[in-house]
């Protein structure tokens, strides 16, 4: 009768935590969606921060961040004290087991013994943790098949507006024809929607485009008559629409028109992780003109690049991500308007050096506004309203008088003469200034610019002064005590009505039936409300502390100087903001919390073991000198 109903009271407490468990899911869910609002938010400040200080944005900025913490920090508050709700089970389910089994022994007049109270008591405890856990796994199982389940499905999903060719013939063919391009008849759209008819074609190609290996294809047209869609649909990044994929036969490289930089030296962008071949390098370096910005920058080719290439010029970006396309020595190259932020000096140097010489043995498809580099090309392909209305060699098309490319080049023509000599002359003096002030802003403040802030690492044990401040963050630490008094009581009263069971089960005759199961249910009760009071206390401090650290972290960073943002990377700014900030929302602080626990815990077992045999107190000491010296060790390393 008494193991029945130990049985159906530790069923009922684990089925009390199943509903318990996925209310915690939830909140889970709720919590990381806030929280993905918030981390967009602060990248989106990240990207802009030079602006919001421009315009002295940053207050209201902020302000609009910390009412998306507020929604996060009221979703984290519900999941905390649910967690305590659900903690409190863990704890008083024992107690709760013990009181239900001892109540019916003694009910039913089953004999109960010193030994027999002790055993069941430690049993008890082993049961804890499976019906805490049981209800968990179970829901992290549910949880694991639904994340499966959605993988698979966005897997099989048939994407709307997936790129058209990235099936197209790459290097599988014969080496021979590697640099091979050809552009099938069809038509394109950013636009694609298989389930509406009318779909606004952003290119249509009508006639197959065939180039030979080595050739160099100039691609030109007014703006936005579809250059940079025909080289996107080449790629295969533009949805096809209707008609037979483009081939590209071999290894491609593309140099898009924004520059593209990525935090490091400008050896590491030059490189992208390809080995470094010296010979290739240097030459790469002079045929992009970046010789003459290394010779500036106080560390050469190993100085650190901002974020996104923030100390550096248009020119410069330009002519990096240029020469980190060279570097890879593809087959194929396509160039959306690589001379547009160079002047026209630095623009012929990389027509010269890269497209006629490094390039030379390359196939290379350039998109250019400069008509003066069409001459020189093996075929010219003329846009207008995203359609190639004109193509073959330059001198071919510009005999054609009404030709679009002869209509282009007088349009050119004229508008260059309409420009006064002398404010042409005036204007190129003052660009020449400009540069040479350019330059020696470069120069003077190559040993500040250009170097990244390294993060700071601490070795060795963790300051006690790290410790002080964190629980002291949330009202001043006040609420220290009361948890540490609810943990006092709560290990004090635990072992109190253990040991009152065991001795009043051995004198029988002395104390009466009721008395027993009386006081010893009160012990437990009173353990169990500490234990509550400690598990939210604790979780008030959690939501206090990690609030308190989330303003002062954001506070500084808003109001750092803009250097500060320049020399480190914004995602290591995001990684405190997202990351770091969770395991400070629910992880440190219990973690904290369970140290300290533990510690007492441990401590009053000590106590009661050296009652019965003080020899115990000598070899616990012997065991904490070694963990103590073990410890050092391990951190010394």
């Amino acid at each position: 009768m008494a193991s029945l109903s130990a049985v159906l009271v530790t069923v009922l407490v684990m089925v009390s935590n199943t509903p318990l468990a996925n209310s915690q899911q939830n909140l889970n869910m709720k919590i990381m969606e806030a929280k993905d609002s918030r981390i967009k938010a602060m990248a989106e400040a990240m990207k802009s921060m030079r602006i919001l200080k421009l315009h002295a944005w940053e207050t209201a900025y902020l302000d609009k961040l910390l009412k998306l913490r507020d929604v996060e920090k009221g979703w984290l508050r519900k999941y905390l004290y649910k967690c305590s709700a659900i903690a409190f089970l863990f704890w008083a389910s024992p107690t709760l087991v013990s009181v239900v089994t001892f109540g019916v022994c003694i009910l039913v007049e089953i004999p109960l013994a010193a030994g027999t109270v002790l055993s069941a008591l430690a049993t008890f405890r082993i049961l804890q943790d499976p019906i805490y856990n049981l209800p968990e796994l179970v829901s992290m199982v549910t949880q694991t098949k639904v994340s499966l389940d959605r993988i698979e499905e966005f897997i099989k999903e048939d994407h709307q507006g997936k790129p058209s060719c990235y099936g197209n013939i790459t290097g599988t063919k014969d080496l021979a024809m590697a640099g091979e391009i050809v552009i099938e008849p069809g038509e394109y759209s950013w636009e694609a929607d298989t389930s509406s008819k009318k779909t606004k074609v952003t290119l249509k190609i009508n006639s197959k485009v065939s180039i030979g290996k080595g050739l160099k294809v100039a691609v030109c047209g007014p703006v936005g008559s579809g250059k940079s869609s025909l080289l996107y649909s080449i790629m295969g990044e533009i949805p096809r629409v209707s008609g037979a994929e483009p081939t590209v036969v071999g290894s491609r490289a593309y140099v898009p028109q924004s520059a593209w930089i990525q935090t490091g030296t400008i050896q590491d962008n030059v490189l992208f992780g390809k080995a470094m071949d010296r010979s290739l390098y240097e030459e790469v370096l002079q045929g992009c003109a970046l010789d003459r910005d290394l010779e500036l920058w106080a560390n050469g080719d190993m100085t650190v690049v901002g974020e996104r290439g923030v100390n550096l010029s248009g020119g410069q970006k330009q002519r990096i991500q240029l020469a980190r396309a060279l570097y890879s020595d593809s087959d194929v190259y396509f160039l959306d308007d690589p001379f547009s932020a160079v002047d026209a000096h630095t623009s012929a140097h990389l027509f010269k050096e890269c497209l006629l010489r490094l390039m030379s043995s390359k196939t290379v498809m350039y998109v250019t506004h400069q008509l003066e580099f069409l001459r020189d090309s093996d075929l010219v392909l003329v846009m207008k309203d995203g359609r190639i209305v004109q193509s073959g060699r330059y001198d071919d098309l510009i005999a054609e008088k009404d030709g679009e490319l002869s209509k282009q080049m007088a349009a050119h023509d004229q508008s260059l003469s309409q420009v006064n000599p002398a404010k042409a002359h005036g204007l190129a003096k003052t660009k020449q200034q400009k540069k040479q002030i350019e330059a020696t802003e470069i120069e003077s403040d190559g040993h500040v610019i250009g170097r990244e802030c390294e993060e700071e690492r601490e070795s060795g044990r963790v300051k006690w002064d790290v410790y002080r401040k964190f629980v002291t963050s949330a009202y001043g630490g006040g609420l220290i005590p009361v948890v540490l008094l609810c943990q006092i009581f709560f290990q004090g009263l635990q072992i109190c009505s253990n040991y009152w069971i065991a001795w009043a089960a051995e004198r029988e005759g002395q104390v009466s039936k009721k008395k027993m199961i009386g006081i010893f249910v009160l012990l437990s009760a009173g353990s169990s409300v500490f234990i509550l009071g400690r598990a939210v206390f604790l979780s008030t401090i959690a939501i206090e502390t990690a609030q308190q650290l989330f303003l002062g972290m954001n506070r500084n960073i808003f109001r750092a100087p803009m250097s500060f943002f320049d020399s480190t990377p914004s995602s290591r700014i995001l990684n405190r903001a997202s990351t770091d900030q969770a395991t400070v929302d629910t992880d440190i602080p219990y973690r904290l919390a369970g140290l300290i626990f533990a510690m007492i815990q441990l401590l009053s077992i000590i106590f009661i073991m050296s009652q019965i045999a003080w020899p115990i107190f000598m070899l616990f000491i012997i065991i904490i000198a070694i963990s103590t010296w073990y410890q050092v060790q391990l951190h010394s390393l």
